[in-house]
C-alpha cells in the first residue's frame, strides 16, 4: 500500500505543478448551454455509477464517479468566481454558472457517500482524488476554453500515468485487519454475555 500511496500522491503533484493552463486560454465565461451539458454529464455519470452493486468494484467506480463530478463543480465555481469579478452580484445570482456548482456540488457529495458506503476506502478514496482535478481538465477546455500548456506535456503526462498506476495499487490492496473495539463474550451461564473492554 505504501509504494500506491506514494505513486498517487507523488504522479498527482507533480501533474497540478506541471499542468497550468497555457497563456491566453480560459479568458470567457461559459454559455448557458454548456453548464447544461455539464450538470448534465456530472449527474447521469454519478446516476449510472450508483447502480453498480456494493463490493471493491462499485467503490472504485462511484469514487471516480464523484471525482470526476468534483472536477466538474470545481471548473464552475472558478466560471462563477470570475463572472462575479467581471459583472458583478446580481448577474452571477441571475447566471447559470452558480447556481449550477451548487447542484454539481452536491452530486459530487451524493456520488462520494455512495462510493463509501460500498466498499472500503482503499478502493474509492483514491479514484476520487485521482478524478477530481484530471476530470478538470477537459471540463475546463471545454466551459471556459483553458487548456494545458502543451510544451509540458512530456512531463505531466506521465505524471498523470504514474498517479493511474498508484490508484491500481491502492486498489488491490487487501483491507487491513479489522479487529472490533468491543469484542461480546458469553459467560459460563445460559443467557448471561458479558462485554470486554477495547481489544487493542
Amino acid at each position: 500500500m505504501g509504494s500506491g500511496a506514494v505513486l498517487t500522491c507523488g504522479g498527482l503533484a507533480v501533474f497540478l505543478v506541471a499542468a497550468r493552463p497555457a497563456a491566453g486560454t480560459g479568458d470567457h465565461l461559459p454559455p448557458w448551454f454548456a453548464v447544461v451539458a455539464a450538470v448534465v454529464l456530472a449527474g447521469g455519470v454519478v446516476a449510472g455509477a450508483s447502480r453498480i452493486g456494493r463490493g471493491p468494484w462499485g467503490a472504485l467506480v462511484c469514487g471516480a464517479a464523484a471525482g470526476i463530478a468534483a472536477g466538474v463543480a470545481a471548473v464552475l465555481i472558478s466560471a462563477a468566481v470570475k463572472t462575479f469579478g467581471e459583472r458583478g452580484l446580481l448577474p452571477t445570482l441571475g447566471g447559470t454558472a452558480l447556481w449550477a456548482a451548487l447542484a454539481v456540488a452536491v452530486v459530487a457529495q451524493l456520488g462520494s457517500q455512495q462510493a463509501y458506503a460500498r466498499g472500503a476506502l482503499s478502493w474509492s478514496m483514491p479514484a476520487l482524488v485521482l478524478l477530481d482535478p484530471l476530470a478538470a481538465v477537459p471540463a475546463a477546455r471545454f466551459l471556459t476554453g483553458e487548456r494545458l500548456e502543451p510544451g509540458h506535456a512530456f512531463v505531466w503526462v506521465p505524471a498523470a500515468a504514474v498517479a493511474v498506476v498508484g490508484v491500481v495499487l491502492l486498489a488491490r490492496t487487501g483491507e487491513s485487519c479489522r479487529r472490533p473495539v468491543f469484542r461480546r463474550r458469553v459467560s459460563g451461564k445460559p443467557g448471561e454475555h458479558d462485554r470486554t473492554g477495547p481489544q487493542l
